[in-house]
């Protein structure tokens, strides 16, 4: 008997290590940079807006700014570095950084000023 609850609570054992653990959700917020991760080949569906109105998919591994959040923080209107803009859900979110990576067209601070000298 004690050999059969002790195979038992191995089995249960092993099978409880190989349930996944919820996953932790992000405290997104405009301004931040998301690495997204798709869960199919089709990559991340983009919307229109906030609810199921695809115009698009971007490719994994994209990172995107966080422009605007919708419905709790759910849904997240995104611009990608190559310009792409939409909506997406949370879920395909994977990563994020508080300081920016993608470059901003906006700053002026990294423009080269040269000045020319007159013979």
């Amino acid at each position: 008997m004690k050999k059969l609850i002790a195979t038992f609570l191995v089995i249960l054992t092993f099978f409880w290590c190989l349930t996944p653990l919820p996953v932790l959700a992000f405290d997104l917020e405009v301004g931040q940079q998301v690495k997204l991760k798709t869960k199919t080949d089709l990559g991340i569906p983009l919307h229109r807006k906030s609810s199921t109105s695809l115009i698009g998919r971007i490719k994994d591994g994209t990172w995107a700014q966080v422009l605007d959040t919708a419905k709790e923080k759910h849904w997240l209107n995104i611009k990608t570095a190559d310009g792409q803009t939409g909506w997406i859900i949370d879920d395909y979110v994977s990563q994020v950084l508080n300081k920016p990576i993608l470059p901003n067209t906006n700053n002026n601070e990294t423009s080269a000023k040269i000045k020319l000298k007159k013979d």
